[in-house]
């Protein structure tokens, strides 16, 4: 049975203040229950799956097993995303590491616990993973900087591992398709076209 996709917060907007008397009509609980619960944005730590960050641990993190599972979310989108930084060669290279360990945190954790988790490569996933009582943990790359000037790699990787990318999330973002005449070389002002 295919469930609607819903965001806590869409819903919680629509039942009490667009339509009162909907909401009223209507248990709380009960159609949280019958919705499959989305979180679409998840910051991670840079320790994710280590010590008090381990996914099986309640901790003082935005997400782990325990809290989507106590809240009854269905799915998260859990994001990999390096700050911009400089951009030479070992700025590319430290924000790649930085992003290939969150990536592989991420990855870690339907890994680790695959009686919990499923790692979801695309919408049917999530849905299969909430029908066996388990999160479906989405990828979601954000910003394209840990691939320096060329957005192929970054194309690449998002293909092999995530549903949600945004290459280019603010104006001065590395790389997002050139147009002719757009760069700039100061990380202050927009390149790209921002």
């Amino acid at each position: 049975m295919l469930r609607p996709i819903l965001l806590a917060t869409a819903a919680a907007l629509a039942l009490t203040s667009a339509a009162p008397a909907l909401a009223a009509d209507h248990d709380a609980a009960a159609v949280h229950a019958r919705t499959l619960v989305l979180d679409s944005h998840v910051d991670v730590p840079a320790d994710l799956g280590v010590g008090a960050h381990e996914a099986a641990v309640d901790s003082d993190g935005q997400v782990d097993l325990p809290k989507l599972e106590r809240g009854g979310v269905d799915a998260a989108v859990l994001a990999v995303f390096v700050a911009q930084g400089p951009r030479t060669p070992e700025g590319y290279a430290q924000a790649r590491k930085d992003a290939d360990a969150k990536l592989t945190a991420i990855r870690a954790i339907a890994e680790r616990h695959p009686d919990r988790a499923v790692l979801a490569l695309k919408a049917d996933d999530v849905e299969a993973a909430a029908e066996a009582g388990k999160r479906a943990i989405v990828v979601g790359f954000l910003n394209a900087y840990p691939f320096g000037e060329d957005v192929w790699p970054a194309t690449r990787a998002c293909r092999r591992s995530s549903t949600i990318r945004a290459t280019c999330r603010t104006p001065n973002s590395t790389p997002s398709p050139p147009r002719a005449g757009s760069y700039r070389s100061s990380p202050s002002v927009p390149i790209w076209s921002g």
